[in-house]
């Protein structure tokens, strides 16, 4: 029998259990080692035969060689116990299998295993090294069957940040499939991306929307390729799936902010080339039009205010479809009826209201007027001329939600009040210029006239006061005579040209102009 044992490629040891006055094993001596034994721990067989353990090895201590505790149970209770131990005295690891084979004995058949254990603790560093690498990844590394369902095989403990689901929930659909928790308006877009990926053999990349159990979504973007066998087939997907969440609400703003100044750039351009009061009302008409749409709300607005500040009138109105008017309402409303809105944009403040319903007492009067009108958020800029006077207010109204107005919007308002406000002072001047050229020209018409009138009066005496002179010259007179006869005829008839010339002006400023005329 020891000749097959020495020949075997396992460690063997026959132990004889050594109890102290209680029963207990606290020790063992060694009866019988095979050469495996030997060549495994490197004990020569002469040096520990007979011994006790804790002699041959003074510092060996139960915690230290395991197998002790294992020949103390198998000797209280019988039978064989295996475990893997690792003997600091030895610095080796062994696979160790305990026997009884009679009462007061336990033999050992033991291998060495160093070697597995350092390439499982290899692999088990690999896999913390990865773990660890994984966790510091913003988002779910995954592989996946590709199937109709995105079969997880593996998810990274992202997924439950983004999804608000452990990773154990979707791991061979356990209680829920991946699918189910994108947006079922992307599903079907995902499902067809991936597929052509896959098909084509090429990578793909996808962006859509989670969905947590709250409802609420967030936007990733999914990267990944199929894995492939030897035959080709696919065996499963890798991929990584990153929230993009705050790119997206980056690029809407981005977008937002576009629009807006490309709606800026063409109302300017309207205002500016307004000439006239009718083309300046289809600008604000356009204008507001542009304005409700692109902030989607049901009513943009423009109110003019009288002179004295006394009076307001709702000019412009645009709604969406659906959306009843309120324009003919709003027709010469005292301004008195709102003096807490009023107060507010006389100063120069904006009136941003979130929630009608939550307006102080001390706006009870805007309250029941907005309430009536079925408004629940509103935001009005004042209009100001260039020299700062109050001549309005623009805004927008939203009926059937309530919002919360972002600074672009208020600051795009703000932008179109001044245009407005400069379109408005610019027509207002050029009806003044045009009201005062006008009284000129008919001054000077009347004036004109008034010349014209009075140079015919004259013309006829200053004819025969000439004539009366020549008819006087053919008479005999005294040198003297003569003298201031024809000083008066001269005189005369330089009066008499003096007059036409007069007279052909005034014609020519009266539009009046007789060709004929001598």
């Amino acid at each position: 029998m020891m000749d097959i044992l020495d020949s075997a490629p396992f460690g063997f040891a026959l132990h004889e259990i050594i109890t102290d006055d209680a029963g207990r094993p606290v020790d063992y001596r060694v009866l019988q080692v095979n050469q495996a034994f030997e060549r495994l721990t490197g004990l020569r067989a002469g040096d520990i035969l007979g011994r006790r353990v804790r002699e041959v090895m003074p510092s060996i201590g139960d915690a230290a060689f395991e197998w002790i505790k294992g020949c103390r149970m198998v000797a209280m209770d019988g039978g064989a116990r295996t475990l893997d131990h690792y003997s600091e005295p030895l610095g080796r690891w062994y696979q160790v299998q305990v026997h009884c084979p009679e009462p007061g004995t336990c033999s050992t058949l033991f291998v060495d295993i160093s070697e597995q254990k350092r390439a499982m603790g290899e692999v088990e560093a690999q896999e913390r090294r990865y773990e660890s690498l994984v966790a510091h990844i913003p988002g779910i590394v995954y592989r996946c069957l590709h199937d109709g369902h995105r079969t997880m095989l593996y998810l990274s403990d992202e997924v439950r940040r983004l999804t608000g689901h452990p990773p154990d929930r979707f791991l061979h659909n356990a209680r829920l499939s991946f699918e189910r928790v994108i947006h079922p308006v992307d599903q079907d877009r995902v499902r067809q991306v991936i597929g052509e990926a896959v098909s084509a053999d090429r990578s793909w990349d996808v962006e859509y929307r989670l969905v947590r159990p709250d409802g609420a979504a967030t936007w990733v973007r999914d990267r990944g390729q199929a894995h492939r066998n030897t035959s080709e087939s696919v065996e499963y997907l890798d991929g990584l799936i990153l929230e993009i969440t705050a790119e997206r609400r980056a690029e809407k703003y981005l977008k937002g902010r576009l629009s807006l100044e490309k709606m800026a750039a063409r109302a300017s351009s309207r205002f500016l080339s307004a000439a006239t009061a009718d083309q300046f009302s289809e600008a604000v008409e356009r204008t507001l039009a542009d304005l409700g749409a692109l902030f989607s709300v049901d009513r943009s607005y423009l109110f003019e205010v009288s002179p004295g500040l006394s009076r307001m009138d709702n000019t412009h109105e645009w709604r969406a479809p659906g959306v009843e008017s309120q324009q003919d309402r709003l027709r010469d409303i005292p301004m008195d009826s709102i003096p807490w809105a009023r107060d507010q944009l006389v100063r120069g403040d904006p009136l941003i209201i979130s929630d009608v319903a939550s307006l102080p007492p001390e706006a009870w009067a805007e309250k029941e007027m907005f309430t009536a009108q079925g408004i629940r958020s509103m935001a009005n800029v004042p209009v100001r001329g260039v020299d700062g006077r109050f001549l309005g207010f623009i805004g927008f109204d939203s009926i059937r939600r309530s919002l919360a107005w972002s600074d672009d919007q208020v600051a795009i308002l703000r932008v179109l009040a001044d245009l407005v406000g400069s379109a408005m002072a610019r027509l207002k001047s050029q009806e003044r210029l045009k009201s005062a050229k006008e009284a000129a020209e008919a001054a000077s018409k009347a004036h004109s006239e008034f010349l014209a009138n009075l140079g015919q009066q004259i013309q006829t005496p200053l004819n025969d006061l000439i004539g009366f002179t020549e008819l006087l010259l053919e008479t005999p007179l005294d040198q003297v005579q003569a003298t201031y006869a024809g000083k008066t005829q001269a005189t005369g008839r330089a009066l008499l040209e003096a007059i036409r010339r007069n007279l052909d002006l005034s014609r020519t400023e009266t539009g009046k102009v007789d060709r004929n005329s001598p």
